[in-house]
């Protein structure tokens, strides 16, 4: 990982603790430039341990999805619903 944080350091952004056990790990957002982290059940909604635990998935915190489906339907209103296949 190049982020350059430790996972010593991280902090879930909901309770500011950083304690972490196997039914409540911190999860660092997979989003491009994003830090933040969040306790399984402090997140809403709450990340099961199995979706934790998928390595092969990629996990994106609130705020990070709340930005991709607004640009989503940005692009959807100013582009058409046919955005993606022209892409």
């Amino acid at each position: 990982d190049d982020s350059g944080i430790s996972l010593d350091d991280l902090q879930c952004c909901v309770c500011f603790k950083g304690d972490a056990s196997d039914d409540n790990d911190v999860l660092l957002c997979d989003g491009q430039n994003c830090f933040r982290a969040y306790h399984m059940k402090c997140v809403l909604p709450h990340v099961s341990r199995a979706e934790a635990q998928d390595e092969h998935a990629d996990w994106f915190c609130p705020l990070c999805q709340a930005a991709s489906t607004l640009l989503f339907d940005v692009q959807c209103e100013y582009m058409g619903h046919d955005w993606e296949e022209a892409h």
